[in-house]
């Protein structure tokens, strides 16, 4: 979806973003999703949060980090659209009930921590 990206003065140590509640719903996201934004040739994937009155329908707010990644300085259009989590999540829930992991997977989670 193209919406009005927004650069807010938030610094919350991530790249972060803050939808209206209306529009996160209509495309069917959800609090702490992760989203990719793309501005021009740049992109970035931040978590999602979402509000009532503070972003308007047809923009989304990112916090400084988000900014950064994206080079935005002043509002301009963007594509939104949501982004799976990484396999290794799901990995690492895997060890953490107590089972073993294969090579493969801790592959997986190297590659995933290593490409940030």
């Amino acid at each position: 979806m193209r919406l009005k990206i927004k650069p807010l003065k938030l610094d919350a140590g991530r790249p972060v973003t803050i939808m209206n509640h209306e529009t996160a719903k209509k495309l069917n996201l959800h609090i702490d999703d992760r989203i990719k934004i793309k501005l021009n040739s740049k992109e970035a994937i931040a978590v999602l949060d979402i509000a009532e009155r503070f972003i308007s329908k047809k923009e989304i707010g990112v916090s400084s980090e988000a900014a950064k990644i994206l080079h935005l300085t002043k509002k301009s259009y963007g594509e939104v659209s949501f982004c799976q989590k990484p396999k290794s999540v799901s990995i690492i829930h895997k060890k953490l009930n107590g089972n073993t992991l294969s090579q493969e997977e801790i592959k997986e989670i190297i590659q995933d921590i290593s490409s940030n």
